[in-house]
């Protein structure tokens, strides 16, 4: 604007400066032709008309070309939009930009050249680098989009340079992109940090913007898409939701094509991430840091969010995916869990490391979405952890891949079927789990045609754990296994699966169920055969059976050192190839009390019987070693049909049995039996 006091123009033709007028005033003409006169030159009329454009362009008005009047004037109207009550404002940046702002009627918020701006009452508080924004008294903050005196909902950028808004009271999010109406896209969001100082409080119950005006989000995008969001950090209940448009208003509506990287999240209690509805989100860089730990979800009186990330297709709701989404680099501390795979997420890839949190990863269908409840698929997961109660919980879902590894935990993989549905769960995953000091049964699976790979070690001492529960619901799996130094044996009652497994002084495994091929090696440990129909190809220590035991193809390889009976077996219908050595010599090597059974025993004890036979029936090759010649073959069932070869004693008290083969000596004592064919070698 003009300043008549330099002006050459004016120079010796105004009035000197004074309080009233410190830029001098204009003085009237004493005689026609005054040379000291104040002339009326074109500058005056442009800087009166400048400052009308200025201010009208501002506001948005447009000259009427009338007048203004008493009754009518359009620089009232535009002078009345920069009106400020309960506002104070504190320095300027560069740029003109206000640096710390309170606000306490905050109405709305709008992007002006490139720059964040508040509106309050109309008037426009831009915020410039480093600044501060306190929000106080309201429902939403931040809130961009149309319908709201034609504010666009495209092209918005917020760029405070480290700057940051902070908010105070009930509220639904610190910064918003939302519109009823149109979908708001093209977001930028960086180097903002949206903060509340009144979290936590634990009473996160409905999605932002439904109803309740406590939810706590520092920053929501519903709906909207094309968003990039970078360099943000949060200090809120919830950090930031990546979620669906509104209920009835857009049926299908989703968030898609959003970046968000370099977050970092303090103080989240209730949720960090939530990712519903979304389409091609990538997520990446995150630092997310909670308050509990140790408190399952169902303990937290209302609380419905509780997890650092959620994935959730609003299908039940507006019929949105949850797919093609990309978590990367997350960090989780101090969280009741980590991730929560619910109905709906699909083709979806995490990654993220975790520490001291209740639970790593749960998979949720919700019980009001029944018709999606297998929709829970083609995920790739890839957890790295320390200190949890619990690492996953399953429930309804398929195609999936997940990699776990850390250590300190409790159960690290947990499957049920919904109750009180009935569905074949859990198909076609992929699980590859590395962990040690387990403090609990390290997991549990009820699936089907599934690959898992397994490597643990217990390592406490005072815990009371098993390596695995295998559920009599698992079949068509392929489950490999390194376990060590558990108090627990495992539990096996699956059928139609390969298991592969070497152990390592981790108890008895109960190879139950029926149609298996197990082959395991554990030298220290017995090996407990109580199904049927399985192949079974085991290096233990010991080998048992149950009486119901039955049609099991049996390859043992077994080396007892001290006072047992390395392989004792009465059950049926068995093929079996034994090698067996008892070099203690204190007990029978192996004994064969079922019946119907046939195959080959090579057997070996130091100072006692190489091989009993006590049930009938039975078509056996047997090789007795002796080491003192003494009775190494003892016959008492009946009708069996036995070639043998062995430097001991062959004895036989049963009935109408067939031996055969060469032995140092023999004893009958019993009725029938055939000995024609058994060549006694001194």
């Amino acid at each position: 604007m003009l300043n008549p006091s330099t002006d050459p123009d004016y120079t010796g033709k105004v009035n000197a400066p004074t309080a009233d007028y410190p830029y001098s005033s204009a003085r009237n003409a004493a005689i026609e032709n005054d040379p000291n006169a104040t002339p009326l030159l074109a500058k005056i009329f442009n800087d009166y008309w400048g400052w009308d454009a200025a201010l009208l362009a501002d506001t948005g008005i447009i000259p009427n070309g009338d007048a203004d009047t008493a009754t009518l004037s359009q620089r009232l109207e535009a002078l009345r939009l920069f009106k400020k009550p309960a506002s104070s404002i504190t320095g300027v940046t560069e740029m003109g930009l206000y640096s710390d702002i309170v606000i306490d009627n905050f109405s709305e918020a709008v992007n002006n050249n490139s720059r964040l701006e508040a509106i309050v009452d109309k008037n426009t508080v831009p915020i410039g680098r480093g600044s501060t924004m306190f929000l106080k008294g309201f429902d939403h903050t931040g809130v961009f989009g149309s319908g709201r005196d034609g504010i666009p909902a495209s092209g918005v950028t917020i760029n405070a340079e480290n700057g940051q808004m902070s908010a105070t009271g009930e509220y639904l999010s610190c910064l918003t992109a939302y519109s009823a109406t149109v979908i708001p896209s093209n977001w930028s969001v960086n180097n903002v940090r949206l903060t509340t100082p009144n979290v936590p409080d634990k009473s996160i119950n409905v999605f932002p913007g439904l109803g309740r005006a406590d939810d706590h989000f520092a920053y929501v995008n519903r709906g909207g898409k094309n968003h990039i969001v970078s360099g943000v950090r949060t200090f809120s209940d919830n950090g930031i939701s990546h979620m669906f448009g509104d209920v009835g208003v857009d049926a299908a509506r989703m968030v898609e094509n959003g970046v968000y990287s370099d977050v970092i999240m303090e103080g989240a209690t209730d949720l960090g991430l939530q990712v519903d509805s979304s389409k091609y989100g990538v997520f990446n860089n995150f630092v997310i840091r909670g308050f509990e730990f140790g408190i399952p979800p169902s303990l937290i009186p209302g609380t419905a969010y509780t997890h650092a990330i959620r994935m959730l297709a609003q299908q039940g709701i507006n019929g949105a995916e949850c797919t093609f989404n990309r978590i990367d680099n997350f960090v989780i501390a101090d969280f009741t869990n980590g991730a929560a795979m619910q109905t709906g997420a699909k083709n979806n890839c995490l990654s993220y490391s975790i520490d001291n949190s209740y639970s790593l990863l749960s998979w949720q269908p919700l019980a009001a979405s029944p018709t999606d409840i297998t929709s829970i698929r083609n995920n790739d997961v890839d957890v790295n952890f320390r200190g949890t109660v619990i690492g996953t919980s399953q429930s309804s879902c398929n195609f999936n891949r997940i990699r776990m590894t850390g250590e300190g935990a409790g159960g690290l993989v947990s499957q049920t079927n919904p109750d009180p549905q009935d569905f074949d769960t859990h198909e076609h995953s992929d699980f590859d789990i590395l962990a040690h000091d387990i403090t609990q049964n390290a997991v549990g699976f009820k699936t089907k045609s599934s690959r898992i790979a397994l490597n643990l070690k217990g390592g406490l001492s005072n815990a009371t754990n098993r390596p695995f529960i295998i559920d009599a619901d698992t079949s068509r799996c392929h489950i490999t296994g390194l376990i060590s130094e558990f108090n627990q044996p495992p539990v096996f009652s699956a059928s139609y699966n390969i298991v592969d497994l070497i152990q390592d002084a981790s108890g008895p495994l109960d190879m139950g169920g029926f149609g298996n091929i197990l082959r395991r090696v554990d030298p220290s440990t017995q090996c407990i055969i109580s199904g049927s129909y399985n192949i079974v190809q085991t290096h233990s220590r010991e080998v048992r059976d149950t009486a119901s035991a039955s049609h099991n193809i049996l390859t043992c390889v077994s080396r007892a050192t001290d006072a047992v009976t390395p392989v004792i077996l009465s059950g049926s219908r068995y093929t079996m190839n034994l090698s067996v050595s008892s070099a203690a010599g204190l007990g029978t090597s192996v004994s064969i009390g079922g019946s119907h059974s046939s195959g080959s025993i090579t057997a070996r004890n130091v100072n006692s019987v190489c091989a009993s036979i006590t049930g009938d029936n039975n078509a056996l090759v047997i090789a007795a070693e002796r080491s003192d010649e003494n009775d190494a073959l003892v016959v008492g069932g009946n009708e069996n049909v036995i070639q043998v070869s062995s430097n001991g004693v062959v004895r036989v008290t049963g009935a109408n049995n067939v031996v055969s083969g060469v032995c140092r000596a023999f004893v009958d004592t019993g009725t029938g039996n055939d000995m024609s064919a058994l060549k006694q070698v001194p």
